[in-house]
């Protein structure tokens, strides 16, 4: 096992003694926008996946008069309903927004649960801070960082 070090924290990063990766589920990391159904969409015709984890700064279980954040908790529920459907789990972590820190740390734990699996990160939606950290954590845990243009990945 090797050990790295983010901003003060140790992380375990968990390898096979042939330095691959243990074999685990295909995870999605995404960023929630308004348009995260149509990129859920998309992605799963393009890459294999076993479970989603949706970052988002809006609380989605209260109510928004906010039109645009009431567009993005529809597009997260739409992703949990596909996602119950064909019986992939589905988490969401919300972050406060511009809180990075949170953001590391939560997707660090998950990384530390479950280091066998391998991450997928579709910085497509959301805003800038929130899809820029997951890029940079993607980088940190060898996951593969990917967007979404018009229908095609990128």
């Amino acid at each position: 096992m090797e050990n790295f070090l983010i901003n003060g924290k140790y992380f375990l990063k968990c390898m096979k003694s042939d330095g691959e990766r243990a074999e685990g589920r295909n995870i999605h990391i995404m960023s929630a926008g308004k348009g995260l159904e149509s990129t859920f969409q998309t992605a799963i015709k393009v890459y294999p996946v076993g479970g989603v984890v949706i970052v988002t700064d809006v609380d989605i279980e209260e109510h928004h008069d906010n039109t645009e954040k009431s567009d993005i908790v529809e597009s997260v529920r739409s992703v949990q309903e596909t996602c119950r459907r064909v019986d992939w789990p589905c988490e969401v972590i919300v972050v406060p927004h511009g809180s990075l820190e949170l953001l590391r740390d939560r997707v660090m734990d998950l990384y530390i649960r479950n280091p066998e699996n391998h991450y997928f990160f579709n910085v497509t939606n959301g805003n800038k801070i929130l899809s820029l950290g997951l890029f940079m954590i993607s980088i940190w845990i060898g996951g593969e960082a990917y967007y979404i243009d018009k229908g095609k990945v990128k």
